[in-house]
């Protein structure tokens, strides 16, 4: 059974330096916007196993005749 748990930015750093930053410090998964109130981050669980990551976050896109859109990123 799946389950997927919102959590808050800081809570994505241990995964996300592990998975995107591994070679730098901790302190370099800091990016710009990532606490922003439209950004949103969820954990995927299969039983108690961690296996996904997901961001919700605002971002502009010139493609696009919506003036709020959202990005959605995976690691």
């Amino acid at each position: 059974m799946q389950n997927i748990k919102q959590i808050s930015a800081l809570e994505t750093f241990p995964i996300r330096h592990h998975v995107l930053r591994a070679e730098k410090m901790i302190d370099n998964c800091h990016f710009d916007g990532y606490n922003l109130k439209p950004t949103a981050y969820f954990y995927l669980f299969d039983q108690t196993n961690l296996i996904g990551v997901i961001s919700i976050f605002e971002a502009k896109n010139d493609l696009l005749f919506q003036k709020n859109s959202f990005e959605f990123g995976e690691w």
